[in-house]
């Protein structure tokens, strides 16, 4: 288990429970797990795209401090689905305390979106009427209107210029889509064109990663092919891998796989990158390519092993440009960089340590995956070592131990031998005092804060140490001859 699971900021699991309160209602019918969904997935899979702006608010039903709500939209563009000027849609949102909170965390910072989703580990933009947004929408299951899936995949607040390129790829991405058979060269460019830029890098580098991964396998299993099972070989889809995919082995957001009460099979692909393809495991036989879409969600569709080998060579550096012409990280730089890895590109090691160097002072939670990219990229084992080192050991809460006084570290023996039932009742009545003593949230989200604070300080020491001894490695040339 790796130290991002181990100890999680409790910050972000309260974000993420909020982002369930406010999905509570869905979830109730639905998995809770809701599968990435990149721009490709979401087209085909939603009745109407459109640019809208956000209209008048009304009030449905309210429960504790979660309300159902209808939203007017005033559609200015349609992208997809019958032309409408007006739509209405509904989904959950917080009211009362928690509400509260939200505009209090928008006041600090304004562009901070402070929800997580639950599902899909992924911010919730919080829609404020007058303003513009993409929308990816499903029609209700009951009544009239529409309602998305998540909404950390399917509303989309853009810029100006970010639109304009969403635009462009939706309009190419509909002109693909209208060729049969498929044109998965076409695709290979579309997916390409969309990780360049930063405002759809995520779209296009998920999809890509999630194929590189996928051919892998499929490579993997023509090694061993008597590990396919003739009923396994019946479902085998044309055109898609037979292999069995365990879960852990897709891309998914960090903090989703971080959860710790999803289970390892919500694994993110930075904790896959430095590992070596996984023997294969009787423990796995029934989770497979296509019949994993009925364990999570019926809009999960199977990555496509056939695109990424398509990638030419001037694909590949046109990605490997795209990804360091961005010094700063953007959403999908750290697909980006695990695609880039593969093309043995001299400036990577250089460009992810200068990327560690900029965010030692307060090492984030993705240092994790650019070390361990740094040390597989280098080819050098104790890096490797030493990555695999930081990832178990970095610590993201700390909680502030408590100095206990030696006198009461001592334990009188004739204590020990008092009455046992009245220790029990002695417990239950304070147990029951806890129980009625509400919470002060200013005083949780402080400690929260303070404890989140420690961690950050101690991460940043180990990260510090650790990339010391790399410029060191690099410095004398030590690296070269892969013996640190």
């Amino acid at each position: 288990m790796t130290g991002i699971r181990r100890a999680l900021p409790p910050v972000l699991l309260v974000a993420a429970a909020l982002a369930f309160a406010v999905a509570i209602e869905r979830s109730l019918a639905c998995p809770i797990y809701i599968p990435p969904q990149p721009l490709r997935t979401l087209y085909k899979l939603s009745e109407r795209v459109v640019v809208a702006r956000v209209g008048a608010k009304e009030v449905l039903s309210t429960n504790d401090e979660v309300a159902s709500v209808r939203i007017t939209l005033h559609v200015t563009e349609n992208l997809k689905g019958t032309p409408a000027e007006v739509l209405h849609f509904y989904h959950t949102e917080f009211v009362g305390y928690q509400a509260e909170e939200a505009r209090k965390e928008e006041e600090k910072e304004e562009e901070k979106e402070e929800v997580v989703s639950l599902s899909s580990g992924r911010r919730i933009t919080r829609l404020k009427r007058g303003e513009r947004y993409l929308f990816f929408l499903d029609p209700r299951e009951k009544g009239d209107g529409y309602e998305v899936d998540d909404e950390g995949y399917a509303i989309k607040r853009l810029s100006d210029e970010d639109l304009k390129i969403y635009l462009e790829r939706i309009k190419e991405l509909a002109e693909i889509m209208r060729r049969e058979p498929e044109d998965k060269l076409a695709v290979v460019e579309w997916l390409v064109r969309c990780a360049e830029q930063p405002a759809t890098r995520w779209e296009g580098a998920y999809e890509l990663l999630g194929s590189t991964e996928a051919a892998a396998r499929v490579d993997d299993k023509e090694v061993a092919p008597a590990a396919e099972s003739p009923a396994e070989a019946s479902v085998k889809p044309q055109g898609e891998a037979s292999v069995k995919q365990p879960a852990a082995e897709e891309p998914r957001a960090l903090l989703l796989s971080s959860l710790p009460f999803l289970g390892d099979a919500q694994a993110a692909p930075e904790q896959q990158a430095a590992a070596a393809p996984p023997a294969p495991d009787s423990s796995v036989e029934e989770v497979q390519v296509l019949p994993r879409r009925s364990l999570a969600n019926p809009r999960e569709m199977p990555y496509d092993p056939a695109l990424a080998p398509l990638l030419n060579a001037v694909q590949k550096q046109r990605l490997s440009d795209a990804f360091f012409a961005t010094p700063d990280p953007v959403d999908g730089d750290d697909e980006l960089m695990q695609l880039v890895k593969d093309f043995d590109d001299p400036r990577l090691p250089g460009f992810i340590l200068a990327r560690l160097h900029r965010v030692e002072d307060a090492a984030p939670l993705e240092a994790e995956l650019w070390l361990r990219t740094l040390a597989a990229s280098l080819k050098n084992e104790q890096l490797i070592e030493l990555a695999d080192t930081y990832t178990q050991e970095a610590p993201y809460f700390e909680e502030e131990e408590e100095e206990t006084p030696e006198a009461e570290t001592q334990t009188d023996a004739s204590a020990e031998e008092g009455d046992a039932a009245d220790e029990g009742e002695a417990e239950a009545e304070e147990a029951e005092e806890v129980e009625e003593t509400p919470e002060d949230p200013a005083v949780e989200a402080a400690r929260i804060e303070a404890a989140t604070q420690r961690a950050t300080r101690t991460r940043s020491a180990m990260l510090k140490t650790l990339l010391s001894r790399i410029d060191l490695f690099v410095s004398t040339g030590q690296l070269a001859e892969g013996r640190p």
